[in-house]
């Protein structure tokens, strides 16, 4: 093990320490990898990870069937989105509703 002087990234988290001695956490650049990854560079952002009054409904066959087509790598984005959460504990409710 060997010292490598102050933390500033590990795990694809950044870490920047405050005044106070404190650290900050972030994963600004993980972000943006998944919003590359997925082709969603030009997505709008919002001001929270849900609507209240929005109800999950099940999908139709027909949704479903279209769903599967679209070949949208559906897991791989989910899981990139859990290790978002490790930072932004604001979206890991709706995460868990993914």
């Amino acid at each position: 093990m060997d010292d490598r002087k102050e933390l500033k990234w590990f795990l694809g988290i950044d870490f920047k320490r405050t005044e106070d001695g404190n650290y900050n956490m972030g994963q600004e650049r993980y972000a943006d990898a998944i919003l590359k990854r997925f082709n969603m560079t030009d997505a709008k952002a919002a001001i929270t990870s849900a609507e209240k009054s929005i109800q999950l409904q099940k999908a139709t066959n027909q949704e479903y069937q279209a769903f599967l087509s679209s070949k949208f790598p559906y897991r791989q984005a989910v899981d990139s989105l859990i290790y978002l959460s490790a930072t932004r504990p604001d979206i890991s409710w709706t995460i868990s509703k993914l």
